[in-house]
């Protein structure tokens, strides 16, 4: 495959969203610039002292708050008062204990009414993205996956190793998306790594992620549905037309991809057996909220992006056209694994970045320090191995077209040196 001196992708698969390093930079220039622009401040690692809690010291938080209201009623019982502005705060810390609780941001809790039993089948693709980084809110994107708001009066829910020195704490209410931070930061630097950019290539059809929603009784509230998550190729892999473009107005029928299909008797698929799903997803005052265990990201022939502990929520709405889903938001975790292993893929100076190229260590360095959260069910103690992504998404309308049966993808790195048998402790 003929690629660019830095690039991601094959030069003929322009405008993709991965090739923030297709810019004809020398390498001498390329490193120093990932390097000068990965500089955190230890500080940021620290829970914010505020005048209503200690430091992230919980303990001590509490027995503050029973000295402030002591030292309150003493004010109060003077005969003649005579308060200072020191008793004023020691007040104002009383008050604040008292409200500063992190609300954790979930989804929706399914309807209180068993009214599950719909015929509604309805397909729609994503074409529409945005981690945070357009707005500059990335911490306002996502839920609290792992029931911990770090920062915010609790620590971390796995243990950060030294190399993690990207600013991990939540947004509002435990919201966790250390990808959009990540991607806030690249995007400034590399516009083919923007939201901005990453929607423009789903509209023209270089990628997309499409939801299936079946057994939906068609109203505000249903107690069981079924979702489903299918892989995409390109949308003209499997037409006469390689330029062709979807229209979203329903008629897209979409390539899948064998590798999100389970293999039925004899080696077929179908898309009766979807690799991802969730059988017991539901709607709630007309949201629907799903999750999966696993799920794929793929963005091209070559680049994958393994999740774990998916959550997906949007709005049901019904138009013209068919069903679609507004306000989508998918809640992730992104291996370190995986992450690792995409590097592997990439081309700089013409050569594949396995682990003993030049750029390695920095490329390393800079993905690594964003792990904040941990693939499963973990503690305090145990080390993080994912990084958070938060993403909102819109899904319009689109049909399942055929099936596409690939080959396994090649790998550029010798096993010997190849990052996918990396990993971020080394």
């Amino acid at each position: 495959m003929n690629r660019t001196a830095a690039s991601f992708a094959s030069t003929s698969r322009t405008g993709y969203p991965w090739e923030v390093f297709r810019y004809q930079h020398s390498l001498v220039l390329f490193v120093p610039l990932i390097v000068g622009c990965s500089y955190y401040d230890d500080s940021l690692l620290e829970p914010k002292p505020t005048v209503f809690e200690d430091a992230g010291q919980e303990a001590s938080a509490e027995a503050g708050q029973d000295v402030a209201l002591d030292n309150a009623i003493e004010v109060s019982d003077r005969d003649e008062p005579d308060t200072t502005i020191e008793d004023v705060e020691v007040i104002e810390v009383a008050e604040a204990n008292e409200t500063s609780v992190c609300q954790h941001a979930r989804p929706p809790e399914p309807p209180t009414v068993s009214a599950g039993g719909g015929g509604i089948e309805f397909t729609v693709a994503v074409y529409d993205a945005d981690f945070g980084d357009i707005a500059g809110n990335p911490k306002e994107i996502g839920y609290d996956l792992d029931s911990r708001c770090t920062c915010l009066g609790e620590g971390s829910s796995c243990l950060r190793e030294a190399w993690a020195t990207a600013d991990a704490c939540d947004g509002p209410d435990g919201r966790d998306n250390a990808t959009g931070i990540m991607m806030t930061k690249l995007a400034a630097l590399f516009g083919s790594f923007s939201s901005t950019e990453w929607s423009a290539n789903a509209k023209k059809g270089i990628w997309s992620m499409l939801l299936r929603v079946r057994d939906y009784n068609g109203e505000a509230n249903d107690d069981r549905v079924r979702l489903e998550w299918f892989v995409p190729s390109q949308f003209s892999a499997d037409k006469a037309d390689n330029d062709v473009e979807p229209v979203w107005d329903g008629s897209d029928a979409w390539p899948i991809r064998s590798e999100s299909l389970e293999a039925v008797d004899g080696g077929e698929y179908s898309f009766e057996k979807p690799k991802y799903f969730d059988t017991h997803a539901y709607v709630t005052e007309g949201i629907l909220v799903g999750s999966f265990p696993e799920s794929v990201f793929q963005i091209d022939d070559d680049y994958a992006l393994d999740f774990t502990g998916s959550f997906i929520t949007a709005r049901i709405e019904s138009t013209a056209q068919g069903w679609m889903l507004t306000e989508g938001l998918l809640a992730s975790r992104w291996a370190l694994s995986s992450i690792l292993a995409q590097i592997g893929r990439l081309h700089l100076m013409n050569k594949p970045v396995c682990t003993d190229h030049i750029a390695y260590p920095e490329l390393k360095r800079e993905f690594c320090s964003y792990a904040d959260i941990y693939s499963g069910v973990g503690t305090p103690t145990t080390p993080c191995d994912s990084v958070s992504l938060g993403m909102r998404f819109e899904a319009r309308p689109a049909l399942l077209g055929t099936i596409i049966i690939k080959d396994p993808s090649e790998r550029f790195c010798d096993p010997s040196v190849d990052p996918a048998f990396d990993h971020c402790g080394n």
